[in-house]
């Protein structure tokens, strides 16, 4: 799905910390983890562990504090075990994944044994594709094919095959278990593409591991779909920002804790067919990539979800996707549309959003 911001690259060390940001960054609102506040002595009395490896297309980075450094690390790189066997089983890319045999293996007659993984990615997945009148899809596989293709040769995908991939897609096609993992898909030809919800998943699977191992204070960032665990000490949470939306802006920060926060934005993953700019976000209901530029970050009770959302907004708009989510407990948005083109956006926030401030002196 949507874009994760992997060219955002935090570095941090014990002694010094910097935050390096792409140029014209400024293009879309992006989340950000602000380093300065990620150091040794920020939970005073325990070991600092980050680490970082590439998984799911992008990397997946995890700062924790132990109260052993050995521990930590093991805990730390249990958490980072986590999210590659969820890739291993919900890629899209690896023709040898779950994901892709199960749909390899349609139709089903019958309801088949699947992953816990699987199953809680598509059983939310359709209750959020529900929640969301179709905005959001993991069934949306083909048009994903179709619009990857269009990216590498240049080309709009053809009325024919558009319309070919709109028979395979939907969850009318899909059956899930509500309570035991199973599912079947009813035709042959459907792909599952959960590049909208598994890093978020993965995020939170992350925090759950760590907490397993007697690790609260922590944060999993995989590809900026993050999961964010205790605050330390007496913070009032972790510092998050929001990028500005001109060079010369102020970095709005808020401070988050035991939360999921993901922002969905097409600032570098697009193509440009005839003069006109498309995303690399598609509208499952059409099939069509979204040619209105925005950003859109969105908090709530977990990385899932937070992922999910960021990419239904994304296709239903601020005016739509804000008025959607008021009845979601706990998840808020903030959106920013560029209708003109020309890098400054136009601002809209769910109530409850956490406040914003302007960026902290060091």
């Amino acid at each position: 799905m949507r874009f994760a911001y992997s060219l955002l690259r935090l570095f941090t060390n014990r002694r010094r910390h910097l935050m390096v940001l792409p140029k014209r960054l400024y293009l879309a609102s992006v989340l950000l983890l602000i380093t300065r506040f990620l150091a040794s002595d920020y939970a005073h009395g325990q070991s600092r562990v980050a680490q970082a490896i590439p998984a799911m297309g992008t990397e997946a980075r995890i700062i924790a504090y132990a109260e052993n450094e050995e521990e930590g690390r093991k805990a730390v790189e249990a958490a980072l075990d986590r999210i590659l066997e969820i890739e291993d089983r919900l890629s899209d890319y690896d023709l040898t994944s779950e994901s892709m045999l199960f749909c390899k293996s349609a139709p089903h007659e019958v309801l088949r044994p699947i992953s816990n993984d699987l199953w809680v990615c598509l059983l939310r997945g359709k209750q959020i594709w529900s929640q969301s009148k179709g905005a959001f899809d993991v069934t949306v596989g083909a048009y994903s094919k179709l619009w990857r293709r269009a990216r590498r040769q240049r080309e709009f995908p053809s009325q024919e095959r558009l319309s070919s991939a709109a028979m395979v897609v939907g969850f009318d096609h899909v059956e899930v278990d509500m309570d035991s993992p199973r599912a079947a898909i009813s035709t042959s030809g459907l792909q599952l593409d959960f590049g909208a919800i598994a890093k978020g998943y993965a995020a939170d699977e992350a925090i759950r591991v760590l907490k397993e191992h007697g690790i609260s204070i922590a944060i999993a960032d995989v590809g900026g779909d993050v999961a964010i665990g205790t605050a330390p000490d007496a913070k009032p949470g972790w510092p998050v920002g929001i990028a500005p939306l001109s060079e010369t802006g102020e970095l709005q920060i808020t401070h988050l804790s035991q939360c999921g926060v993901a922002t969905s934005g097409d600032a570098f993953q697009f193509v440009e067919l005839d003069g006109r700019r498309y995303s690399h976000i598609i509208d499952p209901r059409s099939g069509i990539a979204l040619t209105l530029r925005s950003s859109v970050t969105v908090v709530a009770p977990t990385g899932l979800e937070a992922d999910a959302w960021a990419s239904a907004i994304s296709v239903l708009g601020p005016r739509v996707g804000l008025r959607m989510i008021r009845r979601l407990p706990g998840v808020t948005a903030y959106v920013v549309t560029d209708r003109n083109g020309d890098g400054v956006g136009e601002i809209s926030q769910s109530r409850g959003f956490p406040q914003l401030a302007d960026e902290m002196s060091p």
